[in-house]
């Protein structure tokens, strides 16, 4: 309830800020949790054609005219999914294409460093309306990373599980379907976004070494090779190779108990849960009292 209730909150921010700084009326035809639904969606793609379908945007000109501006709606549809957008284009605004801070990802890497740049580039109402859209963004990741768990613990062991499964039926899929290939896809510390690139060890002449590689492997990236490894080899009668297909391409398999969307999880979230352990374990020890 407490996730609905904070979606809501932002669904509602968002609605005031593209009217303050768009000049537009945002038009939603579906109910907020079925937004939130929308934005949960793995692929990206998928957010995108969905919000498509339930978000309209229009605005009023000085001839009273009705008009829908579709180049805004289309950065802003972007920029809820998580991929790239351009300021300049959002806020209609030619001046900031020669800025370095057009280009906004959130997913990217030294974002929070550009934030505060990016806050004087725009007036107060545009950066709001920014601020809300990595807002949505983040508790999206956040929805993520609980996967439907009350407390971070109990999803990171999910999230381990989750992992160790997907592991085991990779490997016996490569051996069934790739077998000369499992060497190089699995342990080769020389091959780029494999899974010894992914975890960071590999195995070289029955040894275990450490993987260096001039990038990071993310977790959609070693989705990426095994799904390009074992897409030719799709059949009908098996149906497990087909599910594994469509996690890889969703760029969900694998996952990772350390990754970097762990910085969206609220300080609050974490008090609440420690607020927990220490509640289970006075029973156990003894903790004194300050008043």
């Amino acid at each position: 309830m407490e996730s609905v209730s904070s979606f809501n909150l932002l669904l509602d921010a968002l609605l005031k800020n593209v009217e303050d700084s768009l000049q537009c009326d945002l038009h939603v035809s579906c109910s907020p949790e079925s937004v939130g639904s929308i934005l949960k969606k793995k692929r990206r793609t998928d957010k995108k054609n969905e919000l498509l379908k339930v978000l309209a945007l229009t605005r009023t000109t000085e001839e009273e005219i009705e008009e829908t501006p579709k180049k805004l709606i289309a950065e802003l549809i972007k920029a809820l999914s998580g991929t790239p957008f351009l300021l300049s284009l959002l806020f209609e605004n030619e001046s900031y294409k020669d800025s370095e801070q057009d280009k906004i990802e959130f997913d990217k890497e030294g974002f929070e460093d550009k934030k505060a740049s990016i806050e004087v580039l725009l007036e107060p109402e545009e950066y709001a309306l920014i601020e809300t859209l990595e807002g949505i963004y983040n508790w999206t990741l956040l929805s993520d990373i609980l996967n439907g768990e009350k407390f971070i613990s109990d999803a990171k062991v999910s999230s381990y599980a989750e992992h160790k499964n997907d592991l085991k039926q990779l490997k016996l899929l490569v051996k069934k379907y790739a077998v000369n290939a499992y060497y190089k896809a699995f342990k080769d510390p020389s091959t780029q976004n494999n899974y010894a690139h992914y975890i960071g060890t590999g195995n070289k002449s029955g040894k275990k070494v450490q993987v260096v590689h001039k990038g990071k492997c993310l977790q959609e990236d070693v989705n990426k090779y095994l799904y390009n490894l074992l897409k030719p080899y799709q059949n009908d009668e098996d149906s497990i190779l087909g599910s594994m297909l469509e996690k890889l391409e969703q760029k969900s398999a694998l996952p990772k108990q350390r990754i970097r969307d762990n910085r969206v999880i609220p300080h609050q979230l974490h008090l609440k849960e420690l607020q927990v352990i220490l509640d289970n374990a006075q029973h156990y020890f003894f903790f004194p009292r300050y008043t």
